[in-house]
């Protein structure tokens, strides 16, 4: 199974995007924006193919009862998940994702994340999940 993420806008604040579930829209995205120079916890990850695995989160895992998707062996960069969130102060170097998206801000993100996760967790589990990052 692949994900896509497509970047559609990135400001100096903020990088919206589509992601797609093997080809098909799922949900938007938004993420922290690109930094020449890596700023922690205020950085997108870079464009590319990662693997997507489960993850335990002490963050998130005891409020949603299950692991997190993490964008794993990302370079320079550690415990990127895709979880629910709606500004960029969410973010913390992750990938938010939300059902609707308007200037730099998501829309329903939990159910946009249950959506997902149920779709694609299982498998993550079987490590058979990917996503390509493409920045337009």
């Amino acid at each position: 199974m692949i994900l896509t993420l497509v970047r559609t806008k990135s400001t100096p604040e903020y990088t919206v995007g589509k992601l797609f579930i093997d080809g098909k829209l799922e949900c938007f995205t938004l993420e922290d924006p690109f930094r020449k120079k890596k700023i922690q916890g205020q950085t997108r990850i870079g464009s590319g193919v990662y693997n997507i695995l489960l993850r335990f989160s002490p963050k998130f895992t005891p409020r949603y009862a299950h692991n997190m998707l993490w964008v794993s062996e990302v370079e320079n960069f550690e415990y990127i998940l895709i979880h629910p969130g709606n500004t960029v102060d969410d973010t913390d170097g992750c990938i938010l994702v939300g059902q609707k998206e308007d200037k730099g801000t998501l829309a329903n993100s939990r159910i946009a994340y249950f959506g997902l996760y149920d779709k694609v967790s299982p498998a993550a589990n079987k490590k058979e999940l990917s996503m390509v990052i493409i920045d337009l």
